[in-house]
């Protein structure tokens, strides 16, 4: 025992037994010498002991706070690179949708939804025994057109040869040259008259030819259109199915939400099967109507109508002949005038063109459809046996080549992701180079409610094994920095005053306020409160206080894990 301590006891023992003395009615000789204390030397008394009984504390509490021997890390220098994990949806960046170029039945459609095809192959051919015949029949059109012209030609030569002689016989004898000229216009004029009634007789059926066909090209055009707009239809009808499968496949909706999802599947199937109905009733309707459109009446009234001009020439050039009282040896001109020659090459021109055109389509539909890339086939609007009109969508192709991953980053992780930034992209058990091509500007919410930023990462080696609409995963190195000083992530603390470590100084934990950098998955860059070299406690179970005098016996570095 300390005197001091010695001191206090003897005084708090006097006190007691002046007390004593003070309670007890039997004193002795020796009680009655001693004294009580006065009150002024008591109190300081009992102060005295209340500040030992502190102090005493206080080296009690010192010796709690002395540790015993704790793991350090030592800040050191390397490299730190920040990676960022995020999934995408496997796109096609090239889409084509091939359209029919002729109206004919499909023999054969090896399209179908999901098939890997290549630049060449045919995927459609078609019945062309409708187009052969059509073709046939231009071909005689222009055949019958040139024939016509041929003959109005030779008659009007003949008729120039015959002139020609009777002017040489009327030289000889004019009243048998004026017969016989006579008699030649009284046989063209018959022919003229004859000719003349067959037009009466079709100046009504062209007319009604004409009217039936103005009748019937407002109802084709109201059809086609009618057609365009349930095809529209259709693709929008497509594209909300394909949606809400691939929102059931995602796996990430309630039961009460799928069941929805697979009525407005059901809902939107059964009406892009009313639509489809409807054009293939509308197609039938097209082919009917297209049917009674005709033109024969029309070419047999050209025809004609040529003939009688050439005969009213030969006419006049008869009547010529025979109009002056005295022979002439001059030879009338028989030829055809220029507007006869001016209608017969249109004439010619027209069907020239209506057998191109048939030939055209010909080859067209000889043709086929085929791929103009390599590709997948993504959707298909016709069937083997059916009928193609033309301008009627058949299949969509999209390209397994020119590929991208389509991304929804959420909105706070914006700055992890920045135009071209490479990227590692795993497909299934395949990976590849891909390259952040475009980030939208804006933020908006996906199917959850979320906000997300969408962007695309181009795929820059893609192969056959890559499959469109597939999840992808995607790794990026969002920021990389290069010998600074880094320690492992778990040794650094966070509280409302910012982050803070523990370090070792002589013996004592003292807390260091830090400035912290860029984080990978296990480390974290150091950019000012630490030096190379510090020896920062490792103690991740928060028992470690500053003022804590410790021994360190492990030291441990801080190397990617």
């Amino acid at each position: 025992m300390r005197k001091k301590d010695k001191e206090i006891y003897e005084e708090t023992d006097i006190i007691v037994l002046s007390e004593e003395e003070e309670g007890s009615k039997e004193t002795t000789d020796v009680r009655k010498k001693k004294k009580k204390l006065p009150n002024w030397v008591i109190v300081p008394v009992i102060g005295g002991i209340v500040v030992v009984a502190v102090i005493a504390s206080q080296f009690t509490s010192k010796e709690k706070k002395t540790g015993g021997t704790v793991e350090v890390v030592e800040v050191v220098r390397g490299d730190v690179k920040e990676i960022y994990n995020v999934s995408g949806t496997v796109d096609s960046e090239k889409k084509k949708v091939f359209y029919s170029p002729v109206n004919a039945p499909v023999s054969q459609l090896r399209a179908k939804v999901g098939q890997a095809v290549k630049a060449g192959d045919l995927l459609v051919a078609f019945d062309t025994s409708d187009l052969e015949k059509n073709n046939q029949k231009a071909q005689m059109d222009l055949q019958s057109a040139v024939n016509t012209n041929q003959s109005a030609r030779e008659q009007a030569d003949r008729s120039a040869s015959e002139a020609a002689k009777a002017a040489a016989d009327a030289q000889a004898a004019a009243g048998a040259a004026r017969a016989q000229a006579e008699q030649q216009i009284a046989s063209v004029e018959s022919q003229i008259s004859a000719k003349s009634q067959q037009m009466a007789s079709l100046e009504q059926s062209v007319q009604d030819e004409i009217t039936a066909n103005q009748t019937l090209q407002p109802q084709l055009d109201e059809w086609n259109a009618q057609k365009a707009v349930n095809l529209e239809r259709i693709s929008v009808l497509y594209g909300e199915v394909n949606s809400h499968r691939e929102e059931i496949n995602a796996g990430n909706v309630s039961d009460e939400k799928k069941a929805q999802l697979e009525a407005e599947i059901a809902e939107k199937s059964k009406e892009i099967s009313e639509k489809e109905g409807a054009n293939e009733a509308l197609d039938a309707q097209i082919a009917q109507v297209s049917a009674q459109i005709q033109t024969g009446s029309q070419q047999a009234y050209a025809q004609i109508q040529q003939e009688v001009q050439a005969l009213q020439a030969q006419a006049e050039q008869l009547r010529a002949s025979i109009s002056v009282e005295t022979p002439s040896a001059s030879i009338p001109d028989t030829s055809l005038t220029q507007g006869q020659i001016n209608n017969m090459a249109i004439t010619e021109n027209l069907a020239e063109l209506a057998v191109l055109s048939s030939e055209e389509l010909m080859a067209k539909a000889r043709d086929g459809i085929k791929a103009d890339f390599d590709g997948v086939i993504s959707d298909v609007k016709t069937m083997e046996g059916g009928t193609a009109v033309a301008g009627g969508e058949l299949f969509t192709l999209v390209s397994n080549q020119d590929v991208n991953v389509k991304l929804e980053i959420p909105a706070s992780d914006f700055d992890k992701v920045e135009v071209g930034s490479k990227a590692v992209v795993k497909i299934g058990k395949y990976k590849y180079d891909g390259v952040v091509e475009s980030i939208d500007k804006i933020a908006v919410p996906n199917a959850k409610g979320n906000p997300v930023i969408g962007a695309n990462v181009k795929i820059q080696n893609p192969d056959e094994n890559i499959y469109i609409g597939v999840a992808a995963k995607l790794t990026m190195t969002v920021a990389e920095e290069k010998d600074v000083l880094y320690l492992p992530n778990e040794n650094v603390n966070t509280s409302t005053e910012g982050d803070f470590v523990y370090v070792v100084q002589n013996g004592v934990v003292k807390k260091k306020a830090v400035e912290l950098g860029i984080t990978s998955n296990s480390k974290v860059e150091i950019k000012s409160g630490l030096k190379e070299g510090d020896k920062v406690v490792a103690d991740t179970l928060g028992t470690v206080e500053e003022g804590m005098k410790v021994t360190t016996t492990t030291v441990a570095k801080s190397e990617e894990k």
